[in-house]
């Protein structure tokens, strides 16, 4: 296969490179930072929440590489912005003058080019094609996804694992957002501490407060660019990784390989889920990274990053220590980087202390013995990853000469396939969880293997992401077949009526109000923020409480409403896990609501607090507060 590298490092330009400029830096600055400060003096609105959610971490990274391709502009803002975000969000949910930092960030380092002359080496070519052309390929499923899910006529729509994942990221986004800080509780099961990494979610709520919409709603509006670039910066990155001379080759193999890892797991690129905005915080770890010669400003900062995506997704997380472990021991071969390369590890190892920390969880659920027989199973359940296994380990022994990143893309490999054995001696929702991560090891595996390909440019390469790409088709995985039902499921409607009872619970209720309710769904969390009861087995909170409390909490949850309940006994319930609220949906209503209430509970221990339609929301009253509470009944 034609070998694309050609001399030219130092400054000639690179044949695959068709158009080159050099131009000042400072204009660029500027021009950010008068469209952020625009931002900063519009009301709440989804153009406020647009411009700084896309537009905010550009100016830093145009400070600190020189070198940009015209695809990189679109491609690598909405990721670096995600990322500042992530840093500001906090402060900006507890002062919303933090708003403002991303403007006079700009407007400085604007000021600093224009008195230091700095300059910007712009260009395009078949790299940038490439990217363009990914991009173009990513919005198409993910904007019908997006179309088939949202806002329609006054009423959500939420098909498939919109209406299960994307409404858990719905609600700990919201639940920050009215909190004003890291999301505490567990959305889905009141009561119990979150321990899912959740940075993400914070820096979203953030956002949306920009917005002056409902997370859910505003996530949607700003989702499809973050979602849609994470593949194509890859593809760049890639690219980038070819000692900067990126030619025909080198791009035909980041596009397969592109190719081969979404149609491995198409979910983890088209809705809203944690890792489907990781992933693109990953590619920009690798862009930042991925080149041999990467400034140490450049790798300062993707180690910098790498910590805050161990904030934010476990498994992403530790994809990303693996591939800055390996990067930084690369730097001590040569001596004029080695005492940098010790630093970088010395941080690599906090890096991992830190995901070991976080990810330690207070309970664990039994485990028996591996029989060959489990074994068996789990046989069937990896057999459409072979392919990609196979491809993704010859492609570290094909370029064994960059020793440490073959050795981290092969131990990614191999804990996947841990994973898989280790989900054998395990049972029920604590298997599929393992199974499930297993196949998200081996995908990041591949994932980070891609740059360290196109670098190389072997036919190697060539051949193993073909393999991926073909075999991704051939023997899709469970997950790419029921991808469809994002598109075609029955979906869960959140009506204009719902919308409204939601809207009042938000206004109505304290942030920290946990609502027991008869919906059997998750819209209460994810359009309110506040907790609510569990409704299924212990999916949303697994290992975080001892099993037999998970199921005397779902079997109290139950017996609620059973008629031969005493009216004591209820409210005993309600202490027991300290519910505040109660909120009902019935086919009609009792015109008498006091006496009602006053039948169904001790005489003043709950108050109405609003009906709406056929929703009627009750508040549990503290032994010491009068009842007397005007309530506002709207009928429908």
């Amino acid at each position: 296969m034609p070998n694309s590298k050609q001399s030219g490092s130092s400054g000639t330009t690179p044949y695959a490179t068709r158009w080159r400029r050099e131009t000042a830096a400072a204009p660029f600055h500027f021009s950010l930072a008068l469209l952020l400060a625009a931002a900063v003096f519009l009301p709440a609105s989804p153009c406020r929440m647009l411009l700084l959610g896309l537009l905010s971490g550009l100016s830093p990274l145009l400070a600190v590489r020189k070198r940009w391709g015209l695809s990189e502009f679109v491609l690598v803002s909405p990721q670096a912005s995600l990322v500042l975000w992530s840093l500001l969000a906090i402060p900006a949910l507890k002062l919303g003058a933090f708003a403002a930092v991303p403007a006079v960030v700009a407007a400085v380092l604007g000021e600093r080019a224009r008195r230091d002359r700095r300059t910007l080496t712009l260009e395009f070519g078949v790299s940038d094609a490439a990217g363009f052309l990914t991009f173009c390929a990513m919005l198409i499923p993910v904007l019908t996804v997006f179309a088939a899910n949202g806002m329609q006529g006054g009423h959500f729509f939420a098909r498939g694992w919109f209406a299960r994942d994307s409404f858990y990221l719905f609600a700990l986004a919201q639940e920050s957002l009215e909190r004003g800080g890291w999301p505490a509780e567990n959305p889905f099961v009141a009561g119990v501490a979150n321990f899912y990494p959740s940075l993400l979610h914070v820096t979203l709520g953030a956002l949306a407060a920009q917005s002056g919409l409902p997370a859910a709603q505003a996530i949607l509006i700003l989702s499809p660019l973050a979602l849609a670039t994470s593949l194509p910066l890859l593809v760049v990155a890639a690219c980038r990784a070819a000692d900067l001379r990126s030619g025909i080759w080198t791009v035909l193999l980041a596009l397969i390989g592109a190719a081969g890892l979404f149609f491995l797991r198409p979910d983890l690129f088209i809705y809203p889920q944690t890792q489907a905005y990781l992933l693109g915080w990953l590619a920009l770890v690798l862009w930042l990274w991925g080149e041999s010669e990467t400034s140490g400003l450049e790798a300062a900062i993707a180690l910098a990053m790498s910590f805050l995506v161990v904030l934010a997704h476990t498994v992403t997380g530790a994809a990303c220590i693996v591939f800055v472990t390996s990067r930084a021991f690369e730097g001590l071969r040569a001596p004029e980087t080695r005492r940098r390369s010790l630093l970088q590890i010395g941080a690599a190892a906090v890096l991992g202390l830190l995901f070991l920390r976080l990810n330690s969880l207070p309970f664990s659920s039994p485990h028996h013995q591996i029989s060959l027989t489990d074994l068996g199973g789990v046989t069937d359940f990896i057999a459409p990853w072979w392919a990609a296994v196979a491809a993704t380990i010859a492609m570290a022994i094909a370029y064994r000469r960059r020793t440490y990143r073959s050795l981290g893309i092969v131990a990614m490999s191999a804990l996947g396939i841990v994973y898989y054995v280790l989900g054998s001696s395990s049972d029920g929702v604590e298997q599929f969880f393992i199974y499930y991560n297993a196949e998200r090891f081996l995908h990041l595996a591949l994932f980070i293997a891609l740059p360290l390909a196109a670098g190389e440019a072997g036919s190697a390469g060539l051949i193993a992401t073909t393999c991926v790409a073909a075999g991704a088709l051939l023997q899709p995985t469970s997950l790419a077949i029921l991808s469809y039902r994002l598109c075609n499921d029955t979906p869960v409607i959140v009506d204009a009526q719902k919308m409204a009872v939601l809207t009042r619970i938000r206004e109505e209720t304290p942030p920290t109000a946990r609502i027991l309710n008869n919906l059997r769904s998750f819209e209460v969390p994810a359009f309110t923020g506040r907790s609510q009861n569990p409704t299924e087995i212990n999916v949303w909170g697994l290992n975080t409480l001892p099993p037999a409390e998970f199921d005397r909490h779902l079997s109290d949850v139950a017996r609620f409403s059973q008629l031969s309940l005493k009216p004591d006994q209820r409210v005993m319930l309600l202490d027991r896990w300290g519910y505040t609220h109660l909120l009902l949906r019935k086919k009609t209503l009792p015109d008498n609501l006091k006496a009602w209430t006053e039948r169904q509970f001790p005489p003043g221990s709950m108050r109405v607090l609003f009906v709406e339609g056929n929703y009627l929301l009750l508040e549990r009253v503290p032994p010491s507060s009068s009842s007397s509470v005007p309530v506002t009944i709207r009928r429908k």
